[in-house]
């Protein structure tokens, strides 16, 4: 519990300026935890046959998933018509 909030602190005390890969990825966020859950299962399917250890196997999932999601959020989100004039962070 503490560590959490600790990090939480920190989060929102460094990270408050925006970067240029900012808006983009604001826009991508609510797709990937939408698609975060079949994209963890699926990636935790692939790797489950490969002879490694689990910890191996759990960064790969979690990292990979992560930036699966994303990179799907991202596309859904600048490739679909409807979904792509919607702008909710507006550039300062």
């Amino acid at each position: 519990m503490f560590g959490s909030i600790w990090l939480l602190g920190v989060a929102q005390r460094r990270l408050n300026r925006w970067t240029p890969h900012g808006p983009p990825l604001a826009r991508s966020a609510y797709p990937a935890f939408i698609l975060q859950g079949p994209v963890l299962l699926g990636l935790a399917m692939a790797v489950r046959p490969l002879p490694a250890d689990a910890e191996v196997k759990a960064t790969v999932v979690a990292v990979g998933g992560l930036a699966l999601s994303f990179w799907l959020g991202g596309l859904i989100v600048s490739r679909l018509s409807p979904a792509a004039r919607v702008s909710w962070i507006s550039p300062r």
